[in-house]
């Protein structure tokens, strides 16, 4: 039986999870614009194949989702045991906000948080 606790952490996933597909497609659609192409491909050469945490938080951290840097994209990584150590820290005021306009950040990428892509990338 899942308990309430086992269920909100299954929908802040989701919402996690559905961020990322919306900054996948913005990836992709602006794959070859620049600051885009620059930020992903040193992301790319910095991080892939590295996992790392995306935390969403409401006051305290009510998710996590393991991620990693590949060519195709940002992709999940299976899920661990262990709590994770430190994370990109996103509120869920704003990924609500690009989950209630998700078009408006693939067309619009400059609206979009990169800075998790673009620290990750400086600091490995």
């Amino acid at each position: 039986m899942t308990s309430v606790a086992d269920k909100e952490t299954v929908d802040f996933e989701k919402l996690i999870l559905s961020y990322i597909d919306v900054c996948n497609r913005s990836i992709e659609k602006n794959s070859d614009q620049s600051p885009y192409k620059e930020i992903f491909q040193a992301a790319l050469a910095a991080m892939k194949d590295s996992d790392f945490s995306f935390l969403l938080r409401d006051d305290r951290p009510k998710a996590s989702v393991s991620l990693r840097i590949e060519e195709q994209g940002i992709a999940r990584q299976n899920e661990s045991d262990k709590e994770p150590e430190d994370g990109w820290i996103f509120d869920y005021s704003y990924l609500k906000a690009v989950l209630d306009n998700p078009e408006d950040y693939v067309n619009e990428p400059e609206r979009l948080d990169w800075s998790w892509l673009y620290c990750g990338a400086k600091r490995r």
